[in-house]
């Protein structure tokens, strides 16, 4: 029955993972729009606000967001399920998108108050526990595929710098038959 659920467990560790992964490149991208949007007054706005909400209606304002984009999500799978594959797939994944920018930027505003609550601090260390049981799973076969991939790597890094040689910054060999090309064709062209 084991060998039966590996190949389950693992495709779970990998989507969480890969939750994970978006999770962490939302908040740094998050953190990037921050500085180049006027983000901050809001952000100190909003930090405020909650700093003073309860914990529970700190909860509140953290799931509200998330209530708000799910119905978003469930129209993608509409179009999904109705032949509009493209608008389906980029609706969903925009909602997704969306959603975990906004949920890991209330997350990170959210985060103090949240924790004061014994059942989500509870819940944080499940979560915490499950990311390094999904690692412990899914490392291994990352590390294989490295070293699997590492040829394929040494060899396109070679073919990057062969390419870069041959066209050289304009000065290579196929930069100048280009440039050899385009003054015959301008030579060939009657005057106006």
């Amino acid at each position: 029955m084991r060998k039966v659920l590996r190949p389950l467990w693992f495709t779970l560790a990998v989507l969480f993972l890969a939750e994970a992964w978006l999770w962490h490149r939302l908040v740094a991208l998050g953190h990037w729009l921050a500085r180049l949007l006027p983000f901050e007054q809001f952000k100190r706005a909003v930090a405020r606000f909650i700093a003073i909400l309860p914990p529970w209606a700190t909860l509140i304002v953290f799931v509200i967001p998330i209530l708000i984009i799910e119905p978003f999500k469930l129209v993608a799978i509409y179009f999904l399920t109705h032949g509009h594959l493209l608008l389906g797939i980029l609706g969903f994944i925009a909602a997704k998108i969306v959603a975990f920018a906004i949920v890991a930027f209330l997350f990170e505003l959210c985060r103090d108050k949240l924790m004061e609550m014994a059942w989500f601090r509870r819940f944080y260390a499940l979560f915490v526990r499950a990311t390094a049981w999904a690692h412990h799973l899914v490392d291994p076969y990352k590390a294989a595929i490295k070293i699997w991939l590492a040829p394929v790597k040494v060899r396109l890094t070679a073919f990057k710098a062969r390419l870069r040689s041959v066209f050289a910054g304009g000065k290579g060999p196929v930069a100048s038959h280009i440039r050899a090309l385009r003054l015959r064709l301008r030579r060939s062209r009657p005057a106006a």
